[in-house]
């Protein structure tokens, strides 16, 4: 495994630690997906789920850790970046996925695409 993706999986762990304080009532089931994107990029999502309905992520990409909430998207799922400004959106369907930024007029730049997920932890 490249130390890039050993790295991305440490910080991933870490932020799920601290995202993970409370009592039993605000706890969450989650897991950490490794996606290994085309050009040889990586990138680490932790999903959360604290209900039926309340679904959010942490998306680990680069140097930079981005919140997530789900949006509505079908059989996909389709998470935002809680940060409106960053207009961060990552799109999965199976264990597929692709990082994406859409503008004021709804065009996509693409920033990584062919995410396959490689390596989860066990469910939380």
């Amino acid at each position: 495994m490249k130390p890039v993706s050993l790295t991305l999986l440490a910080l991933a762990t870490l932020m799920t630690g601290c995202a993970m304080q409370g009592g039993d009532d605000d706890r969450a089931d989650q897991h950490t997906q490794i996606y290994q994107c085309e050009g040889d990029t990586s990138l680490s999502v932790t999903y959360f789920q604290y209900g039926a309905d309340t679904d959010s992520a942490m998306l680990s990409y680069g140097h930079d850790s981005i919140p997530m909430h789900q949006i509505a998207s079908g059989a996909d799922a389709r998470y935002a970046s809680d940060d409106e400004q960053l207009a961060y959106i990552w799109h999965t369907k199976d264990d597929e996925g692709e990082l994406y930024r859409e503008n004021d007029e709804g065009e996509r730049n693409v920033i990584e695409r062919d995410c396959q997920g490689r390596m989860k932890d066990a469910d939380r």
